[in-house]
């Protein structure tokens, strides 16, 4: 039987995400990832950008601010400080919050149509990252290998491919 294998893994040359998972507070914001930026009372500020690749992002009124590598938490108090220093508000309350997770990818391999990197917008379940890949290949078998190199412990998970073709739920992880 044929082995699939599923890496998923920081793009090469990426920065590392440390052990967060998107929907954690302790996130780290990367190139290309769309987020979204509320400035209670300042409706002129409140705006989606996507992060360039050089990790920067650029406000009206403000100019550009860098964003990649720090988390929200980081980000929203370094908005927050350009806004006092600026003295356009006294005492900001900032919220910054990730709409696409486009830093992160997962590697694809192994018997699909279409290997290679997929990028994950938000969570995404292997059902979904197997049909961004064009689904399994007639050359298939029923293992399938995820590897996850993310954060110490994290290993390999085999899935049988049947039960995951039956829809059992704890097969799409």
């Amino acid at each position: 039987t044929e082995v699939e294998k599923l890496k998923s893994m920081t793009a090469a040359g990426a920065r590392d995400p440390g052990t967060a998972d998107p929907d954690d507070a302790d996130y780290v914001i990367g190139a290309f990832d769309k987020i979204r930026i509320e400035v209670f009372e300042m409706k002129e500020l409140e705006t989606v950008r996507r992060v360039s690749k050089d990790g920067k992002i650029s406000l009206p009124l403000l100019g550009e601010l860098v964003v990649g590598g720090l988390t929200t938490q980081q980000a929203e108090d370094s908005l927050a400080q350009m806004l006092r220093d600026r003295e356009l508000v006294k005492a900001p309350r900032v919220s910054i919050s990730i709409e696409e997770y486009v830093s992160r990818r997962v590697y694809v391999s192994g018997a699909v149509n279409r290997p290679g990197a997929v990028g994950l917008l938000g969570t995404k379940t292997l059902v979904e990252v197997l049909a961004e890949s064009g689904g399994l290949s007639d050359r298939a078998g029923r293992r399938i290998l995820i590897d996850r190199q993310f954060a110490p412990g994290d290993g390999r998970i085999e899935i049988d491919g049947g039960r995951l073709n039956e829809g059992d739920p704890m097969s799409n992880v």
